[in-house]
């Protein structure tokens, strides 16, 4: 069961209430009711990765076969939700009278009166289950047992009903406070159309005191940013009305509440990641909690393995790795819930106006974004001063940036020019604060698809040239985030040496390289070209070892370590081998898995001298469990500078996993680089560091314009696709 379920469940729930079985539900064993239930949930799941590939019309076969399974299986909130997004996806594709159908079919369900809601025998366990994943406390129900609650009956089947107890008691707290707060947000939304905005925001205040509430008692990061992402209309609507309020009274401050609350919303996950990884949690709590985490990591693991060798799971495994994943989260929620440590941790405050204004220099002008449904909102932000500008909406700058985008990596399009998109982005988000751009360092925060955007392209001024020509640009998490790293890096010992690269692994046992008489294939080729058709498809990157040749040869000898070939592997970078260097660089593949962010990662060597397989992947999860010296990764590889994007939370890729590491800066890529160019930028962007003793966001910049002049490589796509993340300094 997914967690995406499992925060829904929970949600949808605590607006709905009690399910209470009624003549005429399912009646199956209880076993078989699980297993229809989770049959029923899958398809959803699988509808919503169609999607997610904008393959539409499977995704449709897809939840047409989720509802009826819902259906027959007298399941409300799988019903509710499957409406709600068939509407939504037919308004997508411009059929309004389908999508009005399907809404009106989930108005009746949600206009059922209590006692006539329909829910299978499991539903209380089901919500539950849903609240014990916010709230992260073991889940003492079994596929076995029967829940039902009617006019105030209860009957808990399992031999744990203290236990039980406390969970129904625990999950009707987490309802009361849901209600609480959709009551506020109502209220507020009634009172902004009625242009009563100062009550409006007072229940807003009063919704996401509420919210705030729900989110501290959640133990696993996981669990907080999934549940983050499900309330963010909360915070948008908060924000729209601060500015609403500062169009009528712009000398009032509103401006500057609703950027505070713009960094407050957007650092707070980040921040907290970033003080537990200085916390040992796991000192004082049990050898057996210890014991059970080392046993689930090892079988997660390896059914991570099985996905990224295979492209996929089998639906068993998949069932196996969810199933594993939850008890798993359980269990971190658990070590957490005992360890003294981190009930002793105290969390950094995101920085309010005043301080954000301070941490900047005279020279340095913050860029502040931040995404709407109805109309968005740019902050221009100088240590003398607050200027707020408004933007359209959310859909239309995703839509810009998507076609960016396509125009860049097209290779029938590489070589033409990308002018025309790059104006549309450059005058919606760049125009407006033209005159305040003059010759600035830039520290863009971005939000939403902007994430993926190569601002240094955007063209400025009267003749278009590209921005990094004019400015230096650096993006950020957050302001906060920035200070809390830099703040972190001035406490450590400075590493001795200058650099690393690791570069030039061995991912296949096809490998010249590989020792061995006869050469089976890796994989299976059907899983091998299963493998390939998701883009898991490794191939030797040549250039990679010339680009770390260059590098190195710019450092004496014993100031800097090249490690390449089957040394370039996972055991060297969990360990302590490249602690003592102060700039760590990766020449590999990078892959990023959107359904479990937790995935994605670097490619290290995946087998050895003779051919025999290893663990290779350096994925995000093992970033949160590492603590590095550098100042600066660079990850001369595909697409590292993507991940997940998670609303609230920005990106959750590598680049965040690094900085949950200790590295302030990280320089990532935004796309499939080419692998030749990028060799060319990174000996450019070390030679500007080394011998012109530039700062890494000069370098980059740098390296950028002059890649930019060498004609087989003018395309934006080879050389604008890097930027320089977290501290600019």
């Amino acid at each position: 069961m997914t967690k995406s379920w499992f925060v829904y469940g929970a949600l949808l729930w605590s607006i709905l209430g009690s399910a209470v079985p009624q003549v005429g539900c399912a009646q199956v064993p209880a076993a078989e009711l699980g297993a229809a239930l989770s049959a029923a949930r899958q398809r959803y799941e699988q509808g919503w990765s169609l999607y997610r590939q904008k393959a539409i019309p499977a995704a449709l076969v897809e939840f047409e076969q989720a509802l009826r399974q819902f259906r027959e299986l007298g399941d409300l909130p799988g019903q509710i939700l499957t409406l709600k997004t068939l509407r939504n996806l037919y308004l997508d594709q411009g059929e309004s009278a389908k999508g009005d159908a399907y809404e009106a079919q989930a108005n009746q369900l949600l206009a059922l009166r209590p006692a006539e809601r329909v829910g299978p025998p499991q539903a209380l366990d089901y919500f539950i289950q849903s609240v014990s994943l916010l709230r992260e406390a073991s889940n003492p129900y079994k596929a076995g047992g029967t829940t039902a609650i009617t006019a105030g009956q209860l009957r808990q089947e399992t031999d744990s009903l203290s236990q039980s107890l406390n969970q129904i008691n625990t999950a009707f707290q987490v309802m009361t406070q849901a209600r609480a707060a959709q009551s506020n947000l109502n209220i507020a939304l009634m009172a902004q159309q009625a242009g009563r905005l100062s009550e409006a925001l007072a229940y807003m205040e009063t919704a996401l005191a509420v919210v705030e509430d729900i989110r501290s008692h959640i133990l696993v990061s996981e669990s907080r940013t999934a549940y983050f992402a499900t309330v963010q209309g909360y915070y948008e609507l908060y924000i729209d009305l601060l500015m609403q309020q500062h169009r009528q009274q712009p000398r009032s401050g509103y401006d500057q509440r609703a950027l505070a609350a713009t960094e407050r919303y957007r650092a707070r996950t980040l921040l907290e990641l970033l003080a537990e990884a200085r916390v040992d949690i796991r000192q004082g709590i049990s050898p057996q909690l210890r014991g059970r985490e080392r046993q689930l990591q090892t079988e997660l693991n390896a059914l991570e393995q099985q996905h990224l060798r295979q492209g996929g799971l089998a639906a068993e495994a998949e069932r196996q790795y969810s199933t594993l994943l939850q008890e798993y989260q359980g269990l971190k929620a658990q070590i957490r819930s005992t360890s003294p440590n981190y009930a002793a941790l105290t969390y950094p405050q995101p920085l309010d106006t005043a301080a954000l204004q301070t941490s900047l220099a005279d020279d340095t002008l913050l860029l502040v974004y931040f995404l709407g449904t109805k109309g968005s909102h740019l902050w221009a932000v100088a240590s003398r001063g607050i200027t707020a500008y408004e933007l359209p909406s959310r859909a239309l700058i995703e839509q810009k940036v998507e076609a960016l985008r396509r125009r860049i990596l097209d290779p029938r399009e590489r070589a033409a020019t990308t002018s025309g998109e790059a104006q549309d982005l450059a005058a919606i988000l760049l125009k407006p604060v033209a005159d305040k751009l003059g010759k600035q360092r830039l520290v863009v925060i971005p939000d939403g698809h902007l994430h993926l955007l190569p601002f240094g392209l955007l063209p400025v001024g009267p003749t278009g040239e590209p921005l990094l020509r004019q400015h230096e640009v650096t993006v950020a998490p957050s302001i906060t985030v920035v200070q809390h790293l830099r703040a972190q890096a001035a406490q450590r010992r400075p590493a001795g040496r200058r650099l690393a690269v690791v570069a030039d692994p061995v991912f296949s046992v096809q490998d010249d390289r590989v020792r061995v008489s006869e050469k089976p294939p890796a994989v299976l080729p059907t899983a091998l070209g299963e493998a390939q058709n998701r883009g898991y498809r490794w191939d030797r990157l040549p250039f990679t070892r010339q680009e770390a040749q260059a590098i190195t040869a710019l450092l004496p000898a014993d100031d800097r370590k090249v490690v390449t070939d089957f040394t370039a592997n996972r055991t060297l970078a969990v360990g302590q081998e490249l602690q003592n260097y102060q700039i760590l660089h990766f020449a590999t593949h990078g892959f990023v898995d959107t359904e479990r962010p937790e995935q994605s990662g670097l490619v290290l060597s995946l087998v050895d001298e003779q051919g025999r397989p290893l663990d290779g992947y350096l994925k995000l999860n093992d970033l949160f469990n590492l603590n590095f010296n550098a100042n600066l990764v660079v990850l001369s590889a595909c697409q590292t500078g993507l991940g997940s994007l998670v609303q609230g939370e920005g990106l959750v890729g590598l680049t965040r996993g690094f900085m949950h590491a200790g590295v302030p800066r990280v320089v990532a890529s935004l796309w499939r680089v080419d692998d030749e160019a990028t060799a060319e930028l990174m000996t450019r962007f070390y030679q500007k560091l080394f011998r012109e003793q530039q700062r890494p966001a000069v370098a980059l910049r740098l390296a950028q314009m002059e890649v930019a002049q060498i004609p087989r490589w003018q395309a934006p796509y080879y050389w604008a696709g890097f930027a320089l993340q977290g501290e600019w300094q």
